[in-house]
């Protein structure tokens, strides 16, 4: 199929991410300029790319993304000092979860019913976890799709299971931390929603554990802030110089670079405002760059 046939019945996928959600959104911001993002889009999301995601679908512009992420990123360093999320007892889930719900109760004027339609209940939203339980880590059998939800909260519990790493984003005994209620609400909301029941069979972590690029097929355009190559798919990521080593990871090829052992680096550990406008921007001319290339305008 022609790059330019398989724009016309595209899904778009937010990598994991991190603190780097900033490049998703910058992406987003120009794919939404030029109508290739728009109400009927498939939307799929891994790890911080299911809270990218989310937003989208119920409307967040990329502008209140990025003050969701400036937010969290102030919390952060306030109460983490020195060590920043690695701080033993900051749950980044926590700092994110109210902010995410928040923005996207005001972004469809609080009403459940018009968001459910605009996603159609999940067929447009398509949120990636991890069971570390089922052959971890690496494998399709680890990895499953929420592609149903009944609320804004569902949404919500999806994203933060999908970005929950436990000791890094969140408290180490996750589910288990009598004094964490985010993880604990998330996954029993998950659990219901999947009506699924036991603790020994299901744990829900990050979706990029087990798929940091998900796609539903080659028609998925995949978004990245590390570089690489990403085909069959079509993808927009931080360009790759031609002398670039490129190392196979979950079914796609990743550039070792120092731009991406940086870009890691700043995944986990906050940026300051400067650089998170820079990465922002980044993104919104990756993708323009990307929409030139395949003479979209």
């Amino acid at each position: 199929m022609m790059a330019s046939q398989r724009l016309l019945s595209h899904s778009i996928s937010f990598s994991g991410a991190g603190f780097l959600g900033c490049y998703h959104l910058g992406v987003a911001n120009c794919l939404i300029k030029y109508g290739i993002l728009n109400k009927n889009t498939l939307l799929l999301g891994s790890s911080a790319g299911s809270i990218v995601a989310s937003g989208i679908s119920a409307g967040v512009s990329p502008g209140d993304g990025m003050n969701i992420i400036i937010e969290c990123v102030k919390r952060v360093r306030h109460s983490g000092g020195l060590l920043d999320t690695l701080r033993p007892g900051l749950s980044l889930v926590d700092e994110i979860e109210s902010l995410l719900l928040d923005a996207m109760l005001k972004a469809c004027n609080y009403d459940n019913e018009y968001f459910m339609h605009r996603i159609q209940h999940g067929k447009l939203l398509h949120i990636y976890l991890t069971n570390p339980l089922k052959s971890f880590p690496h494998t399709k059998s680890s990895s499953f799709c929420v592609n149903y939800y009944r609320d804004f909260k569902d949404v919500v519990a999806a994203s933060m299971l999908s970005s929950f790493i436990p000791g890094v984003t969140g408290p180490l005994l996750g589910v288990f931390d009598p004094k964490n209620t985010t993880i604990r609400n998330s996954y029993r909301k998950i659990q219901t929603l999947l009506n699924r029941e036991s603790l020994k069979t299901e744990l829900y972590w990050d979706g990029g554990i087990s798929a940091m690029f998900p796609k539903k097929n080659e028609s998925t355009i995949i978004i990245s802030p590390l570089s690489g190559d990403f085909s069959p798919n079509l993808f927009i990521s931080p360009k790759l110089t031609t002398d670039s080593k490129l190392i196979q990871y979950q079914g796609f090829r990743v550039g070792i670079t120092q731009e991406n052992i940086t870009s890691l680096h700043r995944m986990i550990i906050s940026s300051d405002l400067k650089e998170l406008e820079n990465r922002f921007h980044s993104g919104y001319d990756d993708a323009k760059r990307f929409l030139n290339t395949q003479n979209m305008i």
